[in-house]
Order: structure tokens, then C-alpha cells, then sequence
């Protein structure tokens, strides 16, 4: 009889990086020993699956007021029969409200917990390494967080999954102006590449990048984030004096395929990686 996994955490086709580690876990299951579901926050564009539909289940994690969904999974596995539940890519924390429950109907109902989390904080937090430590199979994708957290986790391990569509990512032949119609010929165009902007520093990076600008007239800087996200990127830019053409930017609301990401980071002179405490970057691994 196959093992039953319940797998939770971004949804694989999402393209955030935990959503691209969720894809590459999947794609690795022996389907012939295991049947899964993936518990899954985020919207995702459904034309993808359309006619060519998820050959799992997935449940949408998020209510009206609980975008993480954990009364939802509670219920699950209070009625459900499954033999793992899985988290994977988010924070060893982030169910913490209900971490208690999740470990009595672990005893009740005698399924494994295994969990995939990051570790990149410089301090020891006793409260999360308990946590680590009441998983049966903690699994850490930092050696960092595999080093330090070790003395109090004695069973942890380190694992990083794979790239999930690493075959997509290398040299293309790219004419720059068919992706950015606005650039000068001149320009040494440098790029950060950073929907999520929780550990990043995109309003260092632009300060950093006008003062260069300075003695180097020839340079812009390609924004692939939300100029109005965490920081107001627009009022910085304004801030610092910023001309036509200094900057340029993705189209706001817009998603961009793998395929389309290879061609940006193609397009590209100099990637900047502008990132405070991060486990694990796929941006990096992608553009190289």
C-alpha cells in the first residue's frame, strides 16, 4: 500500500523561490510508493492547468483571514489519513500558533513530520530549534543553518533540493533592445532580480547605484521588483534625482515566465544579489 504525504507551503507553480522548491520536491516523489496532495498558499495564474491539470491534488491554503491557513490544515488533519506531513521552503515558525496541536494529532493519529526550513538569522533561537527538534526529519537548506543549529538539533540535516527547471537556464543569444527597447547602446546595464523583498535591500542597492552613477555616467540599473512594494522605490528614485533612463523596470502586475527570466538574465552586464541573512537564493544559481 503507498505511503500517503500531505505536502505544505507555496504553491509550486508560483514562481517564488519556495514556490520553485515545492515544484523541484515534487517532481522528485516515487509515485509508484507515494500518493501526495500539496497544501498551498497563493494565487496562481490557473491557465497553466487548464487543460493540462496538476496530476495531484491541491488545496488552497488561504481563507478571508488566515492567508497561511492553520485552522485549515488543522481540520485536514484531524479527518485525514495520511502517513507524512511535509512542510517545505517556509519557516520554521510560521505555523507556530498551532505548532502544539500539529505535534498532539502527530501523536494521535502516528503520522512522521519532516520539515524544510530555512536558518540564515545570526543568533540562536532556542524557541524555533525546539521546534526543529520535535520533527522527526528536520531538514535545514543552509550548511549555516546546519552548523550552528546541530548542537541543539542533533538529527538535523542539510539538504538543498534541486533547481526546478534548470535545463531552461543558461546562454542565449539575446539582443538586448528586444528586451529593453528603451536602452542606450552604450549602457552597462546592471540588474536586480527580487519580487520578494523581505531580506533584500533594493533601497541600498538604488543609493549605492547613484553614487557609482556619479563617476560612471554610462551605467542604469534594471528594477525587476515592485516599486511600490516594501520600499517606494518611485520616491527614492525621485529622491535621488533620477533622469529618464537611469532606471528601468518590469511592467507592474507582470509575471515572467523561466524562459522569459533566461532571456532578462542574458540581457544583463552585472547581476546584483542585494540580499541581507538568506538561506538560499535561486536568483543567483539561475543566472549563473
Amino acid at each position: 500500500m503507498k505511503k500517503r504525504v500531505l505536502f505544505c507551503g507555496e504553491h509550486p507553480a508560483s514562481m517564488a523561490g519556495n514556490g520553485n522548491m515545492m515544484a523541484a520536491v515534487l517532481s522528485q516523489v516515487n509515485t509508484e510508493k507515494y500518493d501526495f496532495a500539496c497544501f498551498c498558499v497563493h494565487d496562481v495564474d490557473p491557465i497553466n492547468s487548464v487543460f493540462d491539470p496538476y496530476r495531484f491534488t491541491i488545496i488552497n491554503a488561504t481563507t478571508s483571514n488566515d492567508y497561511w491557513g492553520s485552522e485549515r490544515l488543522l481540520s485536514l488533519l484531524h479527518r485525514a489519513d495520511l502517513d507524512i506531513l511535509f512542510f517545505v521552503g517556509i519557516d520554521i515558525w510560521r505555523y507556530a500558533n498551532i505548532w502544539g496541536r500539529v505535534l498532539h494529532l502527530r501523536e494521535q493519529r502516528k503520522f512522521k513530520l519532516i520539515f524544510l526550513f530555512p536558518y540564515d538569522v545570526q543568533n540562536i533561537r532556542t524557541d524555533w530549534a525546539k521546534m526543529a527538534a520535535s520533527c522527526d526529519i528536520p531538514l535545514v537548506y543552509s550548511e549555516y543553518g546546519e552548523r550552528v543549529l546541530k548542537p541543539l538539533v542533533p538529527h538535523i540535516r542539510y539538504f538543498r533540493p534541486p533547481l526546478y527547471n534548470a535545463e531552461l537556464f543558461g546562454p542565449v543569444d539575446v539582443i538586448r533592445r528586444d528586451e529593453f527597447p528603451t536602452l542606450r547602446d552604450d549602457a552597462v546595464l546592471f540588474g536586480f532580480i527580487g519580487n520578494n523583498q523581505i531580506r533584500k535591500s533594493p533601497e541600498r542597492l538604488m543609493k549605492a547605484f547613484f553614487m557609482a552613477k556619479r563617476e560612471n555616467p554610462d551605467m542604469t540599473l534594471y528594477l525587476h521588483t515592485d516599486m511600490e512594494g516594501v520600499y517606494n522605490l518611485k520616491q527614492l528614485a525621485m529622491d535621488y534625482g533620477a533622469k529618464t533612463g537611469d532606471l528601468l523596470q518590469k511592467r507592474p502586475g507582470a509575471k515572467y515566465p523561466p524562459d522569459k527570466m533566461v532571456r532578462v538574465y542574458n540581457a544583463l552586464d552585472c547581476l546584483v544579489n542585494c540580499t541581507i541573512q538568506e538561506g538560499l537564493s535561486w536568483t543567483p544559481l539561475e543566472a549563473m
